[in-house]
């Protein structure tokens, strides 16, 4: 099995962080802050253990602000990081998943004395992980104040700051908290996202896309808006940044983001059919369909399926998949098949009972079947 993700954050990791604090605040007791860092560390989710050793910080470090920062900046790896997804033991300092408690930290200690410290401080951070989650602490509480200083991060030549400028704005990050004005009121963050929208580089684009998708679940007309008026003539670079921008859309069918794309309403006959009417938990759903184009010239095709998964409460609920896209000509016979895995995930359980699956065609259905989960032997 793979090892646990909450295992980012390790006892080696914390000794390692205590001892470079050691190193630089001589009056810092490691022991009692690993004790206190890491305590029940095996009850505690990832995010948990991010909240308890930020904490221990909190308890353990000097009351001064500017000492806090002088030995946070001692104790960081010379080097940037390279990827976000490994957790880092380097005697050479601290980066990767420990600059997650070390950001919370400096919110905790920069609000509401050294608010233009701590965002910068937040900016050295961000290159050695990621700042995304802390700097939302800085504009909660003063959001006007927060975005005339990130503002002016699109400007930097680094590009893990012109990231933050983007992933710290997203309305609705993942595991961060929610960013209430900048939902009700996108056009706050508008000129961020124009100023980053031909970023060189694919990472900061990416972002930009991430956080308009945020956008879109709650002010579809925004995204449409925005993309009607980036998308004429834009190259591939831009086309790509606008498709992952529209992602929800897409799911949710939305008809003008399609219709901008050039997906209009299918024009065909559809046969869908499944292998099996009963499928056994932790093994796959086979589903072949056939399509029949009759439109006049082609069709771009996006093509989905959905699937409405029994719950535990007995009630269902419904998740979109990806499957094709493609042009139709008239006359076209298409087979497209696919597999559906029931295989255990940590992100979803599975319940016997019938569930139902749909083809969704340019944001349509156009066709339904059931079958029924069955338990495994």
């Amino acid at each position: 099995m793979p090892e646990p993700f909450k295992n980012k954050f390790s006892l080696e990791l914390v000794q390692l962080l205590a001892l470079k604090i050691h190193e630089q605040y001589t009056e810092f007791n490691q022991n009692a802050f690993v004790q206190a860092a890491t305590f029940d560390f095996n009850e505690l989710e990832l995010k948990q253990r991010s909240q308890q050793i930020t904490g221990a910080l909190h308890q353990f470090m000097p009351n001064s602000f500017q000492r806090c920062e002088t030995i946070i900046r001692e104790i960081l790896h010379p080097a940037e990081i390279d990827s976000m997804n490994e957790a880092i033991v380097e005697q050479e300092g601290i980066r990767g998943w420990l600059i997650m408690p070390l950001a919370d930290f400096v919110s905790i200690r920069a609000i509401p004395d050294h608010f233009e410290a701590g965002l910068n401080l937040l900016k050295v951070l961000t290159s050695r992980f990621s700042s995304e989650f802390a700097i939302r602490d800085f504009i909660l509480f003063d959001r006007q104040r927060a975005l005339d200083i990130i503002m002016n991060w699109p400007k930097s030549g680094d590009k893990h700051i012109r990231r933050l400028a983007s992933e710290g704005t997203r309305p609705r990050l993942p595991w961060g908290k929610q960013l209430p004005e900048f939902i009700a009121q996108p056009d706050l963050i508008r000129p961020l996202l124009v100023s980053l929208l031909n970023d060189n580089e694919e990472y900061v684009r990416r972002s930009v896309a991430n956080n308009l998708n945020d956008i879109a679940k709650d002010n579809a007309e925004f995204v449409c808006e925005f993309v009607a008026e980036y998308l004429p003539d834009a190259d591939q670079t831009r086309l790509r940044l606008l498709k992952h921008a529209s992602r929800t859309l897409f799911k949710q069918g939305h008809p003008k983001i399609l219709a901008l794309f050039g997906y209009t309403p299918f024009q065909g006959s559809v046969q869908f059919r499944l292998a099996q009417k009963q499928v056994a938990m932790e093994s796959v759903l086979s589903m072949q369909v056939e399509l029949h184009g009759l439109a006049v010239g082609n069709q771009k095709l996006m093509v989905d399926y959905i699937v409405w998964h029994k719950k535990a409460n007995g009630t269902h609920s419904a998740k979109v998949f990806k499957w094709k896209q493609l042009e139709s000509y008239r006359g076209d016979a298409i087979t497209l098949k696919k597999q559906h895995s029931f295989k255990s995930v940590t992100t979803r359980k599975y319940y016997p009972g019938e569930h139902r699956i749909a083809l969704q065609i340019n944001g349509q259905v156009v066709s339904e079947v059931t079958f029924e989960l069955i338990a495994g032997k």
